[in-house]
């Protein structure tokens, strides 16, 4: 199975992880900057090693970010080729055929990429390595709405043709994962929990609009705790994290449920608490 398992992970201050089970399956790793995210994926990788603990793990290939990202050889093409040679087997073909999508040409030269660039030609690697489990380290840094577009557009087909496939995307923007992630690893001050499975926590973070005191009313009846609250006039909006689905709320009060962006954002902020 091409599964990620991790118990009683340390690394130095920078993480701890004392039980991540990941199934195959779109994980999305979020979590502020200097969170652990970067540190997680590696450990994962076997780049760095564990202070305490054990990683279990199939074959993994990491596309790294920013100033993380080591490009071989003079151009595109040499890097593609020098990369199948270190890993012993890279999809060449499917490899150009997303040069192609993003517009990179094989005889670009690797020091003359943007930062976008760059980032695009990391992933591509790692998606080409055709691992059972793939990591992507914040893959939509540094590019324009264009191209990040492409690159959704990519992952969607790749997991569509991929069986058993794992992949884990790291940000720290909820809308960089909306649409890709089914679940999510968060991590906060380097402790990773998770995953959190988004479609089995939707409706416990409504949003509950209406009269004041009905409001309140239906936030006592969910035993809610409040996230977010305005106020105008008699009529209040308060997002909340339920004990349970909302039903038998009263009539006035309008329930609406978040799409996944927003459903993000909230198990964030409750995970802050």
């Amino acid at each position: 199975m091409n599964t990620i398992s991790l118990d009683d992970v340390h690394v130095k201050d920078f993480l701890r992880a004392d039980s991540l089970k990941l199934a195959p399956g779109l994980y999305g790793v979020i979590g502020p900057n200097g969170a652990g995210k970067t540190t997680l994926m590696r450990v994962i990788a076997g780049h760095l090693p564990a202070s305490d603990g054990t990683v279990d793990c199939a074959t993994t290939a990491l596309a790294r970010t920013g100033h993380d990202i080591a490009l071989a050889g003079w151009t595109v093409a040499d890097h593609l080729n020098i990369a199948r040679r270190a890993r012993g087997a890279l999809d060449l073909d499917y490899a150009r055929n997303l040069l192609e999508r993003f517009d990179l040409a094989e005889k670009s030269r690797c020091s003359k990429l943007s930062t976008g660039q760059r980032q695009i030609l990391a992933v591509i690697t790692a998606l080409a390595a055709r691992t059972p489990i793939t990591l992507l380290d914040e893959p939509f840094n540094g590019l324009d709405a264009p191209t990040r577009s492409t690159l959704r557009e990519i992952l969607i087909d790749h997991a569509a043709q991929t069986s058993d496939w794992t992949l884990l995307i790291s940000s720290h923007r909820a809308e960089d994962l909306a649409g890709l992630a089914d679940a999510l690893v968060i991590l906060q001050a380097g402790i990773a929990t998770g995953p959190v499975q988004l479609d089995e926590q939707r409706a416990l973070f409504p949003s509950l609009t209406g009269e004041t005191s009905a409001v309140d009313a239906a936030i006592k009846e969910l035993d809610a705790e409040v996230l977010d609250r305005q106020t105008l006039g008699p009529t209040t909006r308060a997002l909340v994290r339920a004990t349970h689905a909302p039903a038998d709320l009263p009539a006035t009060v309008t329930v609406e449920h978040p799409d996944d962006a927003q459903l993000i954002d909230s198990i964030v902020t409750a995970a802050k608490h």
